[in-house]
């Protein structure tokens, strides 16, 4: 999604970041989803977090540049070179 206004935009970035921790407060932690920032995002964006069940990564992803967001779903695994293209791809959508 592109976002013009910087309010909008943390906004924005906040609701998807915490959208899972809304919806499953009330479930065990095992079962609990939640976004955790990568520890080498891919290039070109500004931040990027991947989904994780508990404590198992899921193959959803959040990639963040300076004005928009993406939010990925994938059927396999990434490597980082995947994430880098997918994000390449993305930056100029």
């Amino acid at each position: 999604m592109d976002v013009k206004v910087p309010l909008f935009y943390s906004l924005c970035k906040t609701y998807l970041l915490e959208q899972y921790v809304r919806r499953d407060a009330n479930l065990p932690p095992e079962y609990q989803e939640h976004y955790q920032a990568l520890d080498t995002p891919p290039q070109g964006t500004a931040a990027a977090y991947q989904c994780y069940m508990g404590a198992e990564p899921m193959n959803q992803y959040l990639f963040c540049w300076d004005s928009h967001l993406a939010e990925l779903w994938f059927d396999e695994p990434l490597t980082a070179a995947q994430l880098n293209t997918a994000a390449a791809i993305l930056a100029d959508a």
